[in-house]
């Protein structure tokens, strides 16, 4: 299946041009904001295995962690390149990733519709839809949605390289590719599993099964033995497919997602199955400023999903019908539902049961039933290509500017969280994040204010406690702040930077074994947790003068990062300080090639250099 059909090299070097400039249109504005306060300081900022960089302690991280309760290393990865080659603090230079990575997709997207059908313009404006269809805007212009944009890129890569190999079937090295790209999606994100069930119909629709079935131009007559070969090609697929899936299935059960996931029993997921699908039908055809959060129907919604089913079937009758007259329905439609059932809801993978960032791969296949059977319709039926061209021109136009007007809400969280409580002024998280970014800006009071509406819409909310004690904590009000932290514990705060806060501010208050109770118990619960880890060192050996438990606390933080510049000063101290010059000052010395100028290490070396 190798580029074909209407148009020659110049019309696909336009087609290019023109998905690139509109994709930079709506999104360049992009690489001038900065990272919003929800999952990026736990993505990024405050993530001790990225912001070290792209190391290869970091990298064996990336491998074994499942922060987030997600296993994505080739993610991690990428946030730790960025890192490496512009340094922390940048959110420009990760929102320019995240655009190429976008405008990457945007231009496969354009190549596999062209190679599946060799329409040249008809693939352009599915390329087109796809890249500013509003309700992408959230996985271009999220830092932390990063795995979506990524994942995709090798999903696409994957598609096209076996789509070259079906064309050219004696270059093995095509196949070869092909899985490798698959390899690196799942690493990316395992929603992306579904892509050998793609494959097998691409092989329906436009292989060799397709001719049987008298949907395809004449071949060649498929026999016993292509058929196996077909099968047989797509087991290695399989494969990766069903291993990340384990890992992953895996990961959310012992995680905290598996608290959620009794909470949404599984008749209560299915019923809001159809309910999320019909969503997605209809942000597809009529996009719309949806809120981040969308909040799952009370109760058992018998009645509405038994209507939204009822209407994705008719939805389905239709297409069946026309089958014959335009086949791309039936593929678009197919390709819609198969890459939406890993983000259905079937399987819990977020606390919401529909997101616009769910829509990234399920739209194309939409996108590409509905382009050619408004092709179909204007261009066979009507014969009035000039209307078809001048409808498309509109929609690409308005969607442009809804894309560009969304993109513009992710300038800061202030931004962001104000446009989300207009959108959806019941938002009782919204409220919370404008707060958060009102405490960086040393506005405690207001930030207070704002925190406490939160959390007067809904107070089981663990992360607005949490907020709240920093903004107690601002305005000098330690005890009041200490029960914020307790009730973010209490109501099920799933990070461990609240028991930090909570030791610092009880040693504070001399109540050092309240703090050192406290903190144990964090650490029982994220034992992987860096700030805990070596909070709880210090108090050990600078506090309690417990050298051992401290030695053996910085040691846990060194065997997950061995450069971590607060672990490498506390344990070379504390060896010295117990006489093992030697070991102590390596560590130092360790330290003061990643921070020559580093105070406590050097007037360390010098105290106990003399002794």
């Amino acid at each position: 299946m190798s580029l074909r059909g209407e148009g020659n090299y110049r019309s696909i070097s336009v087609a290019v041009a023109l998905v690139s400039v509109i994709t930079l249109a709506a999104y360049g504005q992009l690489v001038t904001f900065d990272f919003i306060n929800y999952d990026d300081p736990y993505f990024i900022t405050l993530n001790a295995g990225v912001t070290g960089g792209m190391t290869p302690d970091n990298i064996l991280w990336a491998f074994s962690t499942s922060r987030m309760g997600i296993w994505h290393p080739l993610t991690w990865m990428s946030y730790q390149l960025e890192i490496s080659l512009f340094g922390p603090g940048n959110p420009g230079a990760h929102h320019a990733v995240n655009l190429i990575l976008h405008l990457f997709n945007a231009i496969l997207v354009l190549f596999l519709c062209m190679r599946l059908t060799g329409a040249v313009w008809a693939s352009m404006l599915i390329a087109i839809l796809f890249s500013i269809h509003p309700q992408h805007v959230q996985p271009v212009a999220w830092i932390s949605e990063r795995k979506e944009v990524l994942a995709a890129l090798f999903f696409f890569l994957s598609l096209n390289f076996y789509l070259q190999y079906l064309s050219q079937p004696g270059k093995k090295g095509l196949y070869t590719l092909s899985i490798v790209a698959f390899g690196a999606a799942l690493l990316c994100k395992p929603s992306v599993a579904p892509l050998p069930i793609i494959l097998l119909l691409v092989h329906l629709f436009y292989g060799p099964l397709a001719v049987e079935r008298g949907m395809a131009s004449p071949s060649p007559k498929l026999d016993k033995a292509s058929l196996l070969k077909i099968v047989r090609d797509k087991i290695p697929f399989l494969l990766l497919g069903a291993v990340v899936s384990v890992i992953t299935i895996y990961i959310k059960k012992s995680g905290h997602w598996a608290e959620y996931e009794e909470s949404l029993h599984l008749g209560r997921r299915m019923l809001l199955m159809p309910i999320g699908l019909l969503h997605y039908v209809k942000t597809l055809l009529f996009p719309w400023p949806n809120p981040m959060w969308i909040e799952a129907p009370d109760g058992m919604p018998y009645l509405r999903s038994l209507m939204s089913a009822g209407v994705i079937t008719v939805l389905g009758i239709g297409i069946w019908h026309a089958r014959k007259r335009v086949p791309e329905m039936l593929f678009g439609a197919l390709w819609f539902v198969i890459m939406w059932l890993p983000v259905s809801g079937i399987v819990i993978v977020s606390n919401y049961y529909v997101a616009d960032r769910y829509t990234y791969l399920p739209f194309v296949g939409g996108l590409f039933g509905l382009v050619f059977f408004a092709r179909k319709i204007f261009c066979s039926v009507l014969d009035a290509p000039r209307v078809a061209a001048a409808i498309a021109t509109i929609v690409v136009s308005v969607s442009t500017v809804l894309a560009y007007q969304q993109a513009s809400y992710w300038r800061n969280s202030i931004d962001f969280f104000e446009r989300e409580t207009a959108v959806n002024p019941d938002s009782a998280a919204a409220p919370l994040y404008v707060g958060h970014a009102l405490l960086v800006q040393g506005r405690h009071q207001a930030a207070l204010n704002t925190i406490l509406r939160g959390l007067d819409q809904d107070n089981d909310q663990p992360t607005g406690h949490v907020f709240k004690g920093h903004a107690l904590r601002g305005l000098g009000r330690v005890d009041e702040a200490i029960r914020a932290y307790k009730s973010a514990i209490e109501h099920g705060y799933s990070h461990g930077d609240v028991y930090v806060h909570l030791g610092i501010l009880l040693m504070g208050m001399d109540e050092i074994e309240e703090a050192v109770i406290l903190m144990e118990r964090g650490l029982d619960r994220f034992p992987e947790d860096i700030h805990l880890l070596n909070y709880l060192a210090y108090v050990y050996g600078y506090r309690l003068e417990r050298p051992e438990d401290s030695r053996s606390l910085y040691e846990r933080t060194l065997r997950q990062q061995p450069d971590n510049v607060d672990a490498l000063l506390g344990l070379g101290v504390i060896l010295l300080r117990e006489g093992e010059i030697e070991t102590g000052s390596a560590k130092l010395e360790r330290l003061l090639q990643l921070d020559p100028d580093n105070a406590p290490a050097l007037k360390a070396i010098r105290k106990y250099g003399n002794e």
